[in-house]
């Protein structure tokens, strides 16, 4: 399970990642109703580069109890902001490419607090990182779950938003 957990983690901090990077516009323009001015650019170019490392030592298994902690550093960090801009009434971090129209904070606050709670499982209940032990069929049946993951939360997201607009609650 930790291999899955740790393929999931990395598979979401790069897309982030790369999403944030090839949508730098409309990073900034979320980044500008957080922040001060002079620190947005900076800001856009630092939090991918920090999620690029962090997949990038995630998939490395170099000292991965301080990996996953920072992990959930990170997403506890993501997951306030994330209450913050609910708070205020805004939508669509630019976290994964959505646009104002596509996502909702509380759906990332939800995203974040799973993955956050599988991390912590990881502290818990430590057991060996293998991604691809002890032969090439586990390591297709992790990674088959990761990207089932990944491709299901955008149709729960959608379900509960389809759901919310048809009964207006």
């Amino acid at each position: 399970m930790s291999g899955v957990i740790i393929l999931l983690l990395a598979a979401v901090f790069l897309t982030a990642a790369i999403s944030k990077l090839r949508a730098q516009d409309a990073f900034r323009a979320v980044l500008r109703n957080l922040i001060h001015e002079r620190l947005v650019n900076p800001t856009a170019l630092i939090v991918p580069l920090v999620e690029l490392l962090l997949a990038g030592f995630l998939l490395s298994g170099v000292a991965p109890q301080k990996v996953i902690i920072a992990a959930i550093a990170l997403l506890a960090i993501f997951t306030v902001v994330l209450a913050e801009m609910w708070r205020r009434g805004l939508k669509g971090c630019a976290c994964f490419g959505e646009s104002v129209n596509t996502a909702t904070t509380g759906s990332g606050v939800v995203r974040n607090i799973i993955l956050i709670a599988a991390a912590v499982s990881m502290l818990v209940w430590p057991e060996p990182v293998s991604f691809f032990g002890p032969d090439i069929s586990t390591f297709l049946g992790r990674l088959t779950v990761v990207v089932g993951a990944l491709c299901f939360w955008p149709c729960v997201v959608a379900v509960v938003n389809r759901r919310k607009m048809i009964f207006n609650f």
